[in-house]
């Protein structure tokens, strides 16, 4: 989409986000998005799960109900959340689920102008959901892209977290904003010079077969003395907790806030991305891996094509077949037994951050995006 910088005054903009999945301390809705735009100077509402009415870091939060059926959420919450949004009388409309695109198009009769948010791919993304029978996944994931085809002729504009998702979208109406860290994520953090930390190998965020738990366990096995992985966030499904309970070389702690999993990655000695070559993580994006490197801290990672443009490109780490056991321990002890040089890729890492994938950058897309919209 056209980059033309257009001026708007932001304080004479409202604009309302919308999600019936997420919650409300979600990392793009709400941190990313929500969060810049409100210090950008926009007046902006956020309609998602939370328990009350609230107005948090300058977004106005309004609760929606948290439904325990999926089915019933994705019959029920165009039509719920629609009284909500125009009430608001917000400028334009920015959702985050394919399941309220029937309310995007409701919105239109309305003259609003809206944009939607495309997390992921939403045919392999189906075709990953384990809740669902293996005989409806990609048949419900190829009516969702029907639905997006529709949506997206009638809205106002596309955004998506990663250039791959973009490709399945009109280039003229579709600006990717990628969920990358910001530079002030780790401002105030206390940091521990990196020669004296403990041999600690971090991994933040959901773990499940897909994204390595198998590699991880196996290798915590064959660890050097001293060296532990450390996992902060949710394990799915949660049976797999008894197993790492099993694993003297693994620390779980459930998922916390999100300064203090940024504390622990700061001062963490190596982070690490085991994502299995699925379909769906080939062109995964994960936060972790640019966090990591906002972070400053050498990445061992998967060997996929993109990876390797991230980490191997930039000096970073190291990729490994995620498969490979032995390939995962041989770089644990490279690192670790050369500090110097895994410390300079380290720093490579936060330069090519700060270079490359600093959220400013996406921020101001957004914004650019927004002003362009309005002032049709």
């Amino acid at each position: 989409m056209s980059s033309t910088n257009i001026k708007i005054a932001p304080n004479h903009i409202h604009i309302c986000h919308l999600s019936s999945v997420h919650h409300s301390y979600d990392s793009r809705v709400f941190d990313k998005e929500c969060v810049s735009l409100a210090k950008n100077g926009f007046k902006v509402t956020l309609i998602i799960i939370h328990d009350k009415s609230e107005q948090i870091e300058g977004v106005s939060i309004v609760p929606f109900k948290k439904y325990r059926s999926r089915f019933l959420r994705a019959l029920f919450s165009p039509w719920v959340m629609l009284p909500k949004a125009l009430k608001t009388k917000a400028d334009l409309f920015h959702f985050h689920d394919p399941e309220l695109m029937p309310l995007a198009i409701i919105l239109k009769i309305f003259r609003k102008k809206v944009v939607m948010d495309v997390h992921d791919d939403v045919i392999d993304f189906m075709g990953n959901k384990k809740y669902l029978p293996s005989i409806f996944r990609y048949p419900i994931g190829y009516s969702y892209r029907f639905l997006q085809v529709i949506t997206t002729k009638i809205i106002d504009a596309v955004v998506t977290a990663t250039p791959h998702i973009a490709e399945s979208f009109p280039s003229k109406k579709t600006t990717v904003v990628q969920n990358f860290p910001s530079t002030n994520d780790f401002q105030g953090i206390t940091t521990i010079p990196y020669e004296q930390r403990n041999n600690i190998i971090i991994y933040s965020g959901l773990l499940h077969e897909n994204t390595g738990f198998k590699s991880i366990v196996e290798s915590s096995k064959l660890l050097p003395e001293g060296a532990i992985i450390q996992i902060i966030g949710k394990i799915y499904p949660t049976s797999l907790k008894k197993e790492l309970e099993s694993c003297k070389n693994i620390e779980y702690i459930s998922w916390t806030d999100r300064k203090s999993v940024l504390h622990k990655i700061k001062n963490a000695k190596i982070g690490i991305a085991l994502y299995q070559p699925t379909k769906q993580n080939i062109y995964a994006q994960p936060r972790k891996l640019f966090e990591y490197m906002a972070a400053g801290i050498p990445i061992i990672a998967s060997d996929s094509k993109l990876w390797k443009e991230f980490v191997e490109e930039n000096n970073a780490g190291i990729n490994v077949d995620p498969a490979s056991i032995d390939q995962i321990v041989e770089a644990v002890k490279f690192l670790t037994v050369n500090p110097s040089e895994a410390k300079q890729m380290g720093h490579n890492a936060r330069i090519a951050f700060e270079n490359k994938y600093d959220w400013q950058k996406e921020s101001d897309k957004l914004v650019n995006l927004y002003s362009n919209l309005l002032s049709k």
